[in-house]
């Protein structure tokens, strides 16, 4: 399975397991040129559903995986909607490592909120690297 799909998919299980468990309103879409700005700004889009997340990916990505990645978006704001749950992002860091040229790797960790019915729940998110490339603006490539 794609990296970058098995990212989503991840980022689906862990929220529904913090708002199983019990925030804040979601974290604004961030502007910028930077790899970690645009790395910040597609994890928010998916995690909230608020975005055109196949604009923010490389125009190498598979359009099988793309559409794998829209439907995971799809399923987390589903979820979101159903369980009345916010997610508080502001404890993620986006990190850019080995920069060079157009490429760049991204590292995502620290700590997700999910806020249902006044229950909140915070827990460790894995540490995910999303792979980036610089195609007129910083694009998620896996």
């Amino acid at each position: 399975m794609n990296s970058l799909l098995r990212g989503s998919l991840l980022a689906l299980v862990v929220m529904v397991m913090l708002a199983g468990c019990g925030g804040g309103a979601p974290a604004a879409s961030t502007s910028g040129g930077s790899a970690a700005d645009a790395a910040r700004q597609f994890f928010t889009a998916m995690m909230t559903g608020e975005g055109d997340l196949a604009a923010m990916l490389c125009s190498t990505v598979d359009e099988s995986v793309r559409s794998g990645i829209t439907q995971a978006g799809d399923a987390i704001k589903s979820t979101y909607d159903q369980l009345g749950a916010t997610l508080d992002l502001t404890g993620l860091t986006f990190t850019v490592q080995n920069e060079s040229g157009n490429n760049a790797e991204v590292v995502i960790a620290g700590n997700l909120k999910v806020n249902v019915n006044g229950a909140v729940n915070e827990a460790p998110f894995p540490s995910t690297t999303y792979k980036m490339l610089n195609e007129n603006g910083w694009k998620v490539c896996g």
